[in-house]
């Protein structure tokens, strides 16, 4: 006869595993700091290339990370 401790992992095997995504990628709607950078970004890049300023993606989403940091500042205080 089989011991309990042998029949356990069987059971808990053929239990259905739940993924940690509900839906796919794609689908997922943005936190509000993605929107932000989203848009600042965009902002930056827009104003740079009016005034001719060269910045490579590092520099803009660090800019964008110190807007977001202001932002949320202001708002505690």
């Amino acid at each position: 006869m089989a011991s309990p401790k042998k029949a356990m992992p069987k059971a808990a095997a053929t239990a259905p595993k739940k993924s940690s995504a509900t839906k796919p990628k794609g689908e997922r709607k943005p936190n509000a700091y993605q929107e932000f950078m989203k848009v600042e970004s965009a902002k930056i890049r827009e104003y740079n290339k009016a005034k001719g300023i060269e910045m490579k993606p590092p520099e803009i989403f660090k800019e964008c990370a110190k807007r977001w940091n202001e932002k949320k500042s202001k708002a505690k205080a």
